[in-house]
């Protein structure tokens, strides 16, 4: 049964707010995440760019915050997170989860594949691999 279909009647306050928040987060991504998306698949190298390996390209991107390249890497894994963390809220409404519990277990799925693959990436193109996966935690 799609958000769409249902009535207020058939409707929790819990399930009304979900389904407010989830027509915000689709609204938002289409005018938001949509555009960045199309900008990210037309990236043009600049001039210092062209001589650099795969690997360094990658680096920059995941690495570089000052780089357009790596502002669209760090928004895309801000907004990677925030639906991870609102998958985590709703299920974690009792009435939500009785009924999108399936649903809301391959999301949370889905992002901690995407969160293992970010990392997994950073330790592929970091200078220092070990050095790096054991960095956390040092000031």
């Amino acid at each position: 049964m799609g958000l769409s279909r249902l009535s207020s009647e058939d409707l929790s306050t819990e399930e009304m707010e979900f389904e407010v928040g989830i027509k915000f987060l689709l609204i938002t991504s289409k005018h938001l995440l949509l555009p960045l998306l199309y900008q990210w698949l037309i990236i043009h190298p600049s001039r210092n760019e062209k001589d650099l390996s795969p690997k360094q390209k990658w680096h920059i991107i995941i690495f570089g915050a000052d780089t357009q390249e790596g502002r669209r890497f760090d928004i895309w894994l801000l907004w990677a997170i925030l639906f991870s963390v609102l998958t985590l809220m709703a299920d974690s409404v009792p009435s939500i989860h009785v009924k999108y519990a399936l649903q809301l277990k391959y999301l949370e799925y889905f992002f901690t594949g995407v969160f293992t693959a970010e990392y997994l990436a950073r330790l592929m193109v970091s200078e220092n691999t070990k050095s790096y996966a054991f960095s956390f935690g040092e000031s």
